[in-house]
């Protein structure tokens, strides 16, 4: 992403399968006036949702897994749309 954003001037991206501590990174390298949301994946056991952890590949990592909004500028509550009901 952070080619896209200095070469053709990208104001905003979504990212999927994104790590939560990455994605804090790359927004703090893109500096300030850059925001971004991030939903984690979940899976579901028995009812009981649970975020989708890194260290769940063999990586050894703890950060979350997910999907973002990157943009420059704002983000006004981001919010999650539930999933239809079954």
């Amino acid at each position: 992403m952070t080619g896209n954003v200095t070469v053709n001037r990208v104001g905003a991206a979504l990212l999927q399968e994104v790590r939560e501590d990455d994605l804090a990174l790359l927004v703090g390298r893109r500096g300030a006036g850059w925001s971004f949301a991030f939903q984690p994946y979940q899976w579901s056991q028995e009812g009981k949702r649970t975020p989708s952890r890194c260290g769940e590949d063999g990586t050894g990592r703890a950060d979350r897994i997910g999907t973002a909004i990157v943009a420059k500028g704002p983000l006004d509550d981001p919010a999650p749309t539930p999933p239809p009901s079954r």
